[in-house]
């Protein structure tokens, strides 16, 4: 299964046992400039800590939202986490 899906996989049940809360959501950026094939960088927020650890994330400044595609998380995690 590819990282993304189990990101996602595992997203979903954490966010529910948690009782979804808003804050908590995973982005993703797709990066093709750096290289022939296209990279692609994964943001946690920091409600999504345990799964992030559990990836083996580091922790950095919060992304532009430029180019940012909503991995997973509720819709309203946009104007909880970038306004």
């Amino acid at each position: 299964m590819p990282v993304c899906a189990q990101i996602e996989t595992r997203f979903a049940s954490l966010h529910q046992a948690a009782g979804r809360p808003a804050d908590m959501a995973v982005f993703k950026r797709h990066d093709f400039e750096t290289s022939m094939h296209c990279e692609v960088t994964v943001y946690f927020s920091p409600a999504a800590e345990p799964l992030a650890r559990a990836f083996g994330a580091k922790p950095c400044a919060k992304p532009p939202r430029t180019g940012l595609e909503r991995l997973a998380g509720g819709a309203g995690c946009w104007q909880v986490l970038f306004t």
